[in-house]
């Protein structure tokens, strides 16, 4: 794909979507499982790409945005927070150990 082309693209899967171009806002607190099984399953997966566990986990456009992002940047995956503060502490808890100390 040329670069040229790739912020116009990024994020997008017309086959999953039932041919739909953008992706879908969905807007989901609660996800609702058919059988008890399938919750635990995606509960077991839920730190997968795709999997929808629990709306703020994560939905199909919250997906969508992190490929785009990982495209973007040339990376292999990117994670989408709720807030600052949010991506803050997951970069300082990716990196720090109990007993570390950071120079703020």
């Amino acid at each position: 794909m040329k670069p040229e082309t790739l912020l116009t693209t990024a994020g997008r899967d017309p086959v999953a979507n039932f041919g739909i171009v953008n992706p879908p806002v969905h807007h989901a607190s609660t996800v609702l499982f058919p059988t008890l099984d399938a919750f635990e399953n995606a509960h077991k997966h839920r730190h997968d790409p795709g999997v929808v566990y629990y709306g703020r986990y994560g939905t199909p456009i919250t997906f969508a945005l992190q490929d785009t992002v990982a495209a973007l940047d040339g990376g292999h995956r990117s994670i989408a927070v709720a807030s600052g503060l949010a991506a803050v502490t997951t970069a300082l808890t990716a990196f720090l150990k109990a007993g570390d100390h950071a120079l703020v």
